[in-house]
Parts: C-alpha cells; structure tokens; sequence
C-alpha cells in the first residue's frame, strides 16, 4: 500500500491487543472499527480508544453489510474469532461434548472477507490439532477456510508463531 492511508477493521477485537501493538509499533494504520460482544472487552476497549467505533456483534455487521446499511472497506481485515469451540484445552472442559457458541463464527469469516474486499487479511487462531479419541479436526477446519479464502483470489501464507519470539514470556501458539 503505497501512499494511501491504510485502514484496519478488527473481529472479535477483545480489549484491543491488535489495535494496542500498532500504537506501540508506531505503525501508520488507521483501525475504522472493531466487533466484539464481550462487555467486559468492549469497556475496556472503548476506556482505551473511545474514538475508534464499537459495532458489536460480526453477525449483524455482516447483515448491515448484505442490506447495504453499512460499508466497511479496510485495507486490513483482522479476524480473531474466539478459540474456545477449536481450542486443545476445550478437551478438558466439562463441556467439550457440545458444540461451544463461538464456534459459528469461525465460517463467518469467510462472509466477513467476501463482504469487506481488503487487501490484506490476517487471521490468529490457536493452532490447528486433531484428537481422535474425542473426534475433534480443527486441522479441517482450518484447512477448509484456507480454500475458501484461496477461492476468493487472496494468497494464503500460514504458519505457527510463539509468543516468546516477540519477547512475552510464555510460549503461548498463534
């Protein structure tokens, strides 16, 4: 992106983690606007960037989006939907037999790239795993987001970082 401002709109935004590493990196882009459902994060978000919009819930973005009520095209989609329903860790829950809530949105990301058109889009999840004995794939599911990102003309490049190649102690997989 040369000479252009660079924009970013943020999915499942959190308390900003993405929004907090640009600022500290200095980086010249512009968040136009984030999703997040969580109170907590949301007050946290907007106590920290009270000038950058707050809309909510990705679903009804992507309504507003399909009705023509609402244009958003950033230079940079960041999708950060909650690992909960494909986290490793989920095995150990007491409700690892069910289907967790968030685990709807992970297709939805698709529609969010589809809708918004951007440049560039980055996607951090847990990494993907397989455990037969419980019958979770997310290497599937990853798999199949890949392709339908691919078929949208993007160039895929994925991979697995550590936390602590970036200097925070844990080595927490992205």
């Amino acid at each position: 992106v040369k000479d252009e401002e660079i924009t970013m709109f943020s999915v499942c935004a959190g308390v900003g983690s993405a929004q907090m590493a640009i600022e500290r990196g200095g980086l010249p882009v512009k968040t136009i606007g984030i999703c997040e459902t969580d109170p907590d994060c949301v007050e946290i978000f907007k106590e920290a960037f009270p000038e950058i919009p707050v809309y909510g819930d990705m679903r009804f973005v992507i309504t507003a989006m399909e009705q023509g009520d609402l244009v958003l095209r950033p230079t940079i989609l960041e999708l950060t939907v909650p690992c909960q329903a494909r986290s490793i860790v989920r095995v150990l829950a007491d409700w690892s037999d069910t289907v967790h809530p968030s685990a709807r949105l992970w297709d939805l990301q698709v529609k969010m790239v589809q809708l918004c058109s951007p440049d560039y889009v980055v996607i951090e999840n847990v990494p993907p795993f397989r455990n037969e004995k419980k019958g979770i794939d997310t290497l599937e599911q990853f798999e199949k987001l890949e392709r339908e990102i691919c078929k949208l003309g993007y160039h895929v490049e994925s991979g697995i970082l550590r936390a602590s190649l970036f200097g925070d102690a844990t080595q927490r997989q992205r």
